[in-house]
């Protein structure tokens, strides 16, 4: 049904979701199996640290947030290091991306070295990015 239903959505709507994330059923062994891999605290300060990147970088783009980037300063906040170019320009050509969603993957890729306290984004981040993407192509 989910594809049935994604089918029927058109390129330029599909291009506007930057990531879906499918979350499992979990059966109650699990649920009462222990604490999950990482604490929530944990998760807040990462989040924390993340958006202080963003701020810092908004001092000299006058963009607060990685979302609200666009054009050259996106490319010039990015900063893909080799790896990271390749991956993309990979995934573009063999999924005929359109510049929105090279735009939209390149935000959630520095989104993605930010939280992991990154200066440049890497191929892994770029990865990562695109597999939540994968859904919604």
């Amino acid at each position: 049904m989910v594809t049935r239903y994604q089918s029927r959505l058109s390129g330029p709507m599909r291009d506007r979701i930057d990531m879906i994330a499918e979350v499992p059923r979990l059966n109650g062994e699990t649920l009462l199996s222990g604490p999950p891999e990482e604490p929530t605290a944990r998760v807040r300060q990462r989040v924390a640290t993340a958006q202080g990147r963003q701020l810092e970088r908004a001092a000299t783009t006058g963009v607060t947030s990685n979302a609200l980037l666009d054009g050259d300063r996106l490319l010039d906040v990015c900063r893909l290091d080799a790896r990271g170019r390749d991956a993309l320009t990979t995934a573009g050509e063999r999924w005929r991306l359109s510049a929105r969603a090279y735009h939209r993957l390149l935000r959630v890729s520095r989104t993605i070295a930010d939280l992991a306290g990154e200066d440049r984004v890497s191929r892994e981040a770029v990865i990562e990015a695109f597999q939540l993407r994968i859904p919604a192509l």
